[in-house]
């Protein structure tokens, strides 16, 4: 044994995970995301001798330990995989380990039992990013190409396939890859890049969960002298989600 995962709560040491080198936890980036309601962790395992990473939940206190997927290689833009409100289900973006040209990149639910679903496969060329869980039922993500034709979308975390795409029509070159969810977890807000009468604008947009958008702001970049006016790429919602 090369390494142990321990957590530690109230003086005891827990052992979650135990591993050598060939199938390895340790050399990897754990990626370790505690559960909303703190009963559960889940980590991410390198296999070493097939060049594969797996996907594993357990009990805080090592126990009841589930692969929810194997085979798989995982996206990672600082977070492999995000956890629903209610701690009962794991969404996270993966290629098939085999797959070396023209691969297709898909987001996958999974509960608790390693029950899973495909609820979005993006086309090659295309990636996703920024997965975000509003609600317990819907997730937003961006699908995203090069800086061009980026698209944001409101999936079904049922996996029926009632995904929205909510960017159509908008003209958007490209989006900001943040996601701004009000505090109620009814609306969202985006940001948006085009260029109107060939003048590089940024567009704050606003969103509800069955897709109705609006632009709220606009700020046409414009030059004084040294000074520049842009849409700094952060917004706050107010805790009353008002403004």
């Amino acid at each position: 044994i090369d390494c142990l995962f321990f957590f530690f709560k109230q003086k005891t040491a827990y052992e979650i995970k135990e591993c050598d080198w060939s199938s390895d936890v340790c050399s990897s980036d754990l990626s370790i995301k505690w559960s909303p309601d703190s009963n559960f962790i889940a980590y991410i395992k390198y296999v070493r001798d097939i060049s594969s990473e797996e996907l594993w939940v357990s009990n805080i206190d090592g126990s009841n330990k589930i692969k929810i997927d194997t085979g798989r290689k995982f996206y990672d833009d600082g977070d492999y995989y995000y956890w629903s409100p209610d701690s009962k289900k794991i969404a996270y973006r993966s290629i098939d380990n085999e797959c070396t040209a023209n691969c297709l990149v898909e987001l996958r639910v999974s509960d608790m039992s390693a029950n899973k679903k495909t609820i979005f496969t993006s086309p090659d060329g295309f990636e996703l990013y920024r997965v975000e869980w509003v609600n317990n039922q819907k997730i937003v993500f961006l699908q995203v190409s090069n800086y061009e034709n980026d698209r944001l979308w409101i999936g079904d975390a049922t996996g029926s396939g009632n995904n929205i795409l909510i960017t159509e029509g908008f003209g958007f070159d490209y989006l900001h890859y943040e996601i701004f969810i009000a505090p109620d977890r009814q609306l969202f807000a985006f940001i948006g890049v085009g260029h109107p009468d060939g003048i590089h604008t940024d567009f704050l947009n606003i969103s509800d969960l069955q897709g109705n958008a609006y632009v709220l702001r606009e700020v046409r970049h414009t030059h004084f002298g040294d000074c520049d006016s842009w849409l700094e790429h952060e917004a706050y919602w107010l805790p009353d989600s008002d403004k």
